[in-house]
């Protein structure tokens, strides 16, 4: 099972022409990388853990659906956000979601520059709704 999401976060960086993308598991009030992307310029390393508050990731989980910021840096509400210091500035998430609707993660992508994430790339069935 691991290797097969190491593969979809692989063929997502990929695909998405972006430097991280990850899948993130929620241990409150951390927040651990799980698996990360294979890719060039991936700040994130698998195991990387920090306090969820103030994160991308914790809006996903309080929203309890996808979250798109084009860039955090023109954003008044996450010109803030700790990824900035990563130079991540973008991101496009979605929750993980166990069978009794318990979120226990997400699987996110982020780049160093502006992005809008095309409508396709939010149709991959990485959301709930797919």
């Amino acid at each position: 099972m691991i290797n097969k999401w190491q593969n979809i976060v692989n063929t997502l960086a990929e695909l998405i022409h972006v430097p991280a993308a990850l899948i993130r598991k929620v241990e409150l009030p951390y927040i651990e990388v799980f698996r990360s992307s294979e890719s060039n310029n991936n700040p994130c390393k698998v195991g990387d853990k920090e306090h969820l508050a103030g994160l991308y990731c914790e809006k996903v989980i309080k929203i309890e659906n996808e979250l798109l910021v084009p860039n955090a840096l023109k954003d008044e509400n996450e010109n803030k956000n700790p990824n900035i210091k990563l130079g991540m500035i973008s991101y496009l998430g979605f929750p993980m979601s166990s069978s009794t609707g318990e979120i226990f993660g997400m699987i996110c992508v982020l780049d160093s520059k502006e992005s809008r994430y095309r409508e396709v790339y939010k149709k991959l069935p990485l959301s709930p709704k797919s």
